[in-house]
This record gives structure tokens, sequence and C-alpha cells, in this order.
């Protein structure tokens, strides 16, 4: 049995779920079993186990029981595949998302709609800022800087630069000024300058904020511009798409591709790779619109976007996915060749008092930072605020990753939104560790789960042959996904000087493929120094009564 870690879920003999923590806020958690590990002590078949309604949960602390009804997640969000380092900054707060390459940046509205002229002007329009991503070798970078509609009269705004981890005059040079619109205008770019210095670095971040609005409000007040490295020279760099988390009312749907992970690569020679999309819940032509093309990285670029267009076609929906797929390679090497999109419930009744709910997530010390999802259970008619701020638990700011805190604002329809953190990747052989995301004082709706926590896998236990496990889970069948955990090493993470590959398949329990789950076969690849992956299977809603159900992921 592995080690019980802050949120580990167990079944004792008599079929009550066991919680080695009091905190008690989804039926979502994960265990070994013993019977699962051959004599090796890998773990070779897991299973996921659906509650009945009817089961007792406890606590080891004597709390009164629950039961399994009162006590499963009620996460309005199918699970997005937590896949290490979520997607792009979110377009959910402002993101101006250029084409593939480096297209101009269209103009966007508060929260990322994009601007259109407006039937009559305003007294007092939102004013909004974009965040960016650019490569250290682009020279310049925008923040586009925009009001939700023209204004009556003329509006101004002061804007500002900010060193977060990227450092101003080292990584960036500071800008500060004021921008004025007039009457009828909505856009405006602020221009920053992007150093091309010569020290091999992470993922680096820097923040625009406004401030002393006349003839407007600030909406979304704050922006930041991610900087990818570029001075680690490779002949042939690796190929990385990030999975994202989007709002169907965004418009799009940005994903960023890089070469390396955590620490930008360039080449000396020109790198192509094709991308395509690819359904998976959400169809093309229906959710979203099909996008495929050839994107081409020039001597020194580290990154480039491709934009996916959503299709807002009103109809209640939950949470649905599609994928880019990356093919094709020329000068440089695939190596995390598929991203998910998830796109956030949308179109249901409106509610006056929505649940908001911050999801918990899984990410390798090498992924360079991780999009923690926070949702609304529907949506709203009106605007509702929530401030987030990063605590430490056993993962430590500033040694483990950089703290962050905020306000998060969704407009009447929206029902999902990310807050970015960057990890450290430091060179100390560590236990899984785990920071939260606390939110507090919402306006417009009420907490419903406030707690978020991250786990983080070390990497840094150098194996010739690491370990691989995968790990049970318990899971509601309203979850809508179940994602299974697999990890080169078990409590201890490990990694490999060379690629560590491996296939998956599920297979029927009591729970049977194409009724109560979506059947998922694959194959899992670890790059050097990646310690965790996940695979998430689509579980399908039945509407039947039933007791707990079982099906099996195989590695």
């Amino acid at each position: 049995m592995s080690p019980q870690l802050p949120w580990h879920r167990s079944l004792d003999s008599g079929g009550s779920v066991m919680a080695s923590s009091t905190d008690l806020r989804s039926l979502a958690g994960v265990f070994v079993d013993s019977e699962a590990v051959d004599q090796t002590g890998f773990a070779l078949s897991v299973e996921a186990l659906a509650l009945p309604a009817d089961a007792d949960v406890e606590t080891t602390a004597g709390a009164q029981p629950l039961r399994a009804d009162q006590a499963a997640s009620t996460d309005p969000m199918a699970e997005p595949g937590l896949a290490a380092a979520q997607g792009l900054l979110a377009a959910s707060e402002g993101f101006a998302a250029p084409q593939p390459g480096r297209a101009p940046s269209p103009t966007f509205g508060p929260e990322g709609a994009l601007n259109e002229p407006a039937a009559t002007p305003v007294a007092n329009p939102l004013i909004s800022v974009s965040d960016f991503v650019a490569g250290e070798a682009d020279g310049t970078a925008e923040f586009v800087v925009s009001l939700s509609a023209p204004g009556i009269n003329a509006v101004s705004v002061n804007y500002a630069t900010s060193s977060f981890t990227a450092l101003s005059g080292s990584d960036f040079t500071a800008a500060s000024g004021t921008l004025n619109f007039a009457p009828g205008e909505t856009s405006k770019t602020v221009v920053i300058s992007i150093l091309n210095d010569t020290s091999v670095e992470g993922l680096q971040s820097l923040r625009l904020t406004l401030s002393g609005a006349s003839g407007g409000s600030i909406f979304n007040g704050v922006g930041t511009g991610l900087i990818v490295d570029n001075d680690d020279v490779q002949a042939t760099p690796e190929i990385y798409v990030r999975d994202i988390v989007v709002d169907e009312k965004q418009g799009t749907a940005t994903f960023m591709v890089t070469l390396g992970e955590a620490v930008g690569q360039r080449s000396v020679s020109t790198v192509t790779v094709d991308y395509a999309t690819a359904n998976g819940s959400a169809v093309a032509g229906s959710d979203y619109v099909a996008a495929s093309g050839t994107l081409s990285f020039a001597p020194g670029e580290s990154v480039k976007l491709v934009t996916v267009d959503l299709i807002d076609d009103g109809t209640a929906e939950g949470a649905e996915r599609f994928y880019l797929n990356l093919s094709n390679a020329s000068g440089g090497n695939i190596v995390q060749g598929q991203a998910l999109a998830t796109i956030g419930l949308s179109d249901g009744s409106t509610s006056a008092n929505p649940l908001i709910t911050v999801k918990d997530m899984v990410v390798d010390e090498t992924d360079g930072f991780v999009d923690i999802v926070v949702s609304l259970s529907a949506p709203s008619a009106s605007t509702v605020t929530v401030d987030y701020a990063t605590a430490s638990w056993t993962a430590l700011n500033g040694s483990d990753f950089e703290g962050v805190s905020g306000t998060l604002k969704f407009l009447a329809g929206e029902t999902t939104k990310t807050v970015r953190v960057e990890l450290i990747n430091n060179t100390d052989v560590s236990t899984f560790e785990s920071f939260k995301l606390n939110l507090s004082n919402a306006s417009g709706a009420t907490i419903h789960d406030g707690i978020g926590e991250v786990l983080m896998v070390d990497n840094d236990d150098n194996e010739a042959s690491p370990q691989i496990y995968v790990r049970d889970i318990v899971i509601d069948e309203k979850a809508g996904t179940a994602t299974f955990m697999v990890t080169l090493g078990e409590a201890v993470g490990q990694n490999s000087t060379s690629t560590v590959t491996v296939d998956y398949a599920t297979a029927n329990g009591s729970a049977v493929a194409g009724s109560d789950y979506v059947a998922a076969s694959g194959t899992l690849s670890f790059a050097p120094g990646e310690s965790v992956k996940l695979v998430t299977v689509d579980l399908i809603d039945d509407g039947t009564a039933e007791g707990a159900e079982r099906f099996y992921l195989n590695l």
C-alpha cells in the first residue's frame, strides 16, 4: 500500500469510504489497491470505483458520517484531463490571440470577447487589458487595451509594467504612460520591448497594470505577458503543445506550441510541424471550426500559437473537448504531440446565485506553469467576482511555485476561468508536494468548493530504468470523466535521461465500455525529465439507477 497522502481516499473492510483527512470536499480521490501491485512493486492494473449513493463516508478523525451523495463532487465541469501544465494564458482573461506565427492581434474586449461595433456609444465603457505570449527573439510584444463599447466622451487610463519572474532591464524594457481613447475608439496597444539575453531560463512573465481611469471603469486591469526563452540551442529541439481550458463565450481557443517545455529551445535551422484539430466530445462544425496547417519556427524562434474559432451555439451543454494534433515534424522532435482543449459548460439556464468551484490539479515539476480552473455551476445574468490567493502547504512559495493573488471576474454568461501559477523546477529530491488556491469574497455567487489543491510530482531522482505506477481512483458518474495518474516513481517521482513509453488500455469490470464509459487506449511518452502523465476516460451518465461499478486501466 502506498503512503497515505493528504488527499488520499481508501476503502475499509466494511465498504465505507474512509478519508485520511477531514476535508471531504469530493469523493474523487486516489488510492492504491495492494492487490494491484505485483512482486516488483509496480501497480499494473487499477480500478475506477463509482460509489453507490447510499455508501457511508467517514473521517478518521471521528467526524459524523456523511453519505456518498452528500460528499460527492458537484463540480460542474467534466474533468479536463488535468494535463500537466494545462493550457495557454487563458483567453478568458482577455488574451488577444494571434493566428499561427506572429500575425497582428485582433481587438478584444473584456475577458477576451471580440469587439464588435456598438449600436450606440455608452457613458461608462469597461476597460480591459489582454495577455500575450512571445518568444524571447521576437523583439516586441503587445498588450491590447480595449473598451467594451465606444465611449460617448473621451476615455483615458494609465498603464505601467512591473516585474514578476521576468525582470525589467534584464528581460524587458519597462513602460508606463497614459492611453487616450477619442469618442468612438475602442482599442489601443502598449508595445513592450523584449530583451534577448543569453541566459538559459524557464518561462518568465511580466505584468501590465491599469489605473486612474477617466470616462470608463477598469474591468480587467492586469495583463500578463509570458516570455518563452530561446537560449538552449539544440540540433533537434523538442516540440510540445499544451492543454488549455476555455469558456465558449471567449470565441477562440489558442494553443501554445513551443520548442522545449519549461525551458525554451531553439535551432540554428528552420523547424516545421503540421497541426490539425480532431473531434472529442466537441464536434467540428457544431462546437468549433476545424483548423489545420503548418507552423514554421525560424532560427531563434521558440513559440508559435494556433487559434481555433469556437462556435457559441446557444445550446445548453456540459464540458466538451477537442484536440490539436501535431505531426510530420522537420528539424525537430515531437515530444508532446496532442493537446486537449476543454470548453467549459455553457448556455444553461442562468442562476441568480451560481456556485463557484476550484479544481484540484496534478502537475509535473518540469511543466513550467499550471492553469487552475475556477468555474460556475451555471451562467449568471450579471457579473460574478471572486478573489483568489495561493498558499503554501508541503510545496513552498518561492521554492516550488511563485505565489499569486487577484480577482476573477465572470461576465454574464461565462462559467470558466483559469488562474496561472508558475512552477519552480528545483533540484531537491522530494516526495509529492502540494500547494493550495483559496477563493474568498465572492460577489454575485456562492463559494461551494473554495480550496483547490495542486499536487506536484518531483522529478529529481534520476534512474536508468524508472519504475512506472498507475493509481486507483474513485469518482462520481456525474463528474463526466475519470482521470488516472501514471507516474515514474511512486511517492518520490523519478525521471530518466531517455524517453520512457508505456501503452495503456481500459478494460471492463462491472462497468462496460459503451454503456458506462468510453473505451480508451494509447501510448504515454515521458520525455527526459518528465515524471507524470494523465489518462482521461469519458464516463457515460446513463440515467440508470446503479450500484458501484468498476473498470480498469491496464499498462
